[in-house]
């Protein structure tokens, strides 16, 4: 807990003070304490998604940049010897670089390592090695000692519509625990011996920090001109069928059918309003494809599609649409969508 005594979040229960969870470390170090494992089985490996708690000051609370609760995405990963600990560092510093640049956004984002000076020239090539293969600008803060457990550590800083920054991933090299918590492996004389190093990892700080990134990284884009959307994979909606009339609703429920059996969130507005209306509801929502379908569509089988990101209106299948929306979200999230599919049938959550 010395380590982050400046953000202690403390709570009297009546029984005692009460100390909240300010990482995963705390259940994470004893799990990893009673985990028996040999050199063989190292690295031993530990993620979680957890709760956690920070102090921050009056003040200092900055809508979803910094919060006082917030989800962590962390992994500990016990290594047995330097060269191991030197293939995950770099897997996971070249790992959450992708996530960057697939996530939340390419070229909006900079590299801030700190760390000793001794570990620095000593690994100098190396470390400069890992920043140069991620092509984004990077600059070292260097001390003559470690302020906290690690040697060093990297932050992926999110330039924010106001040049701000906001922190989202790290990766650090932690020499100090593994002896300090007695967390270690089994080697070929039977005996167990302290991990040299402990690399900490989080793919993203929290998520409610990463999703005020992707925000404004929205409003970067408004303020060079484009429309304002979601990332196609995280759009609560990915595609939105607007039949032009009655006549056209149950080919247009059919279509959505089809759509969603391809794991594409897609919804259907059937309410009374005119084709104009519902267009503009639609792009209100950052919908980023509108679909209208008439006798016309139904007849031919092709479909004018509406593509919020390139602005324009093509003519496509139903096949050519659901391999293009499939090919943008490829090895990203799903989750089906959680509202009824007729937007008449869904309640109005803000008037």
């Amino acid at each position: 807990m010395g380590e982050f005594h400046e953000r202690d979040y403390r709570v009297d229960g009546g029984r005692g003070t009460c100390y909240l969870r300010y990482a995963s470390d705390p259940l994470g170090f004893p799990f990893m304490q009673q985990v028996r494992f040999t050199y063989k089985q190292s690295p031993l490996k530990v993620y979680e998604e957890a709760t956690c708690f920070r102090n921050e000051q009056e003040g200092e609370v900055s809508g979803l940049k910094r919060v006082r609760s917030f989800i962590m995405t962390d992994m500990h990963a016990a290594c047995a010897s330097i060269e191991e600990a030197r293939r995950e560092f770099e897997t996971l510093c070249l790992e959450f670089a992708d996530l960057m640049n697939r996530l939340i956004a390419r070229d909006r984002w900079v590299l801030g390592w700190e760390g000793t000076v001794d570990f620095y020239e000593q690994n100098r090539d190396w470390l400069i090695k890992i920043g140069t293969s991620m092509g984004v600008p990077a600059f070292f803060k260097l001390m003559p000692e470690m302020s906290h457990y690690y040697a060093i550590k990297n932050e992926y800083q999110f330039i924010t519509e106001d040049r701000a920054n906001i922190q989202i991933s790290t990766v650090q090299w932690d020499v100090k625990d593994g002896e300090r918590f007695n967390i270690g492996f089994i080697d070929d004389d039977g005996r167990k011996h302290p991990c040299p190093v402990i690399i900490h990892a989080s793919s993203f700080g929290s998520v409610e920090r990463t999703l005020c990134a992707i925000l404004e990284n929205i409003a970067v884009d408004v303020g060079q001109g484009r429309a304002p959307m979601f990332p196609l994979w995280l759009s609560p909606t990915q595609v939105r069928v607007l039949p032009v009339n009655r006549d056209s609703l149950a080919f247009a429920q059919d279509l959505a059918s089809q759509i969603a059996s391809q794991n594409i969130r897609v919804d259907v507005d059937d309410r009374d309003d005119t084709v104009g209306k519902k267009i503009r509801n639609g792009e209100k929502e950052w919908i980023p494809y509108l679909l209208v379908v008439g006798e016309r569509e139904q007849q031919s089988g092709n479909l004018q599609v509406r593509s919020r990101a390139v602005g324009n209106q093509v003519e496509m299948t139903v096949r050519e649409l659901i391999e293009a929306v499939r090919e943008k979200g490829k090895g990203m999230p799903f989750r089906p969508l959680p509202l009824p599919v007729r937007l008449s049938q869904r309640p109005i959550f803000f008037g």
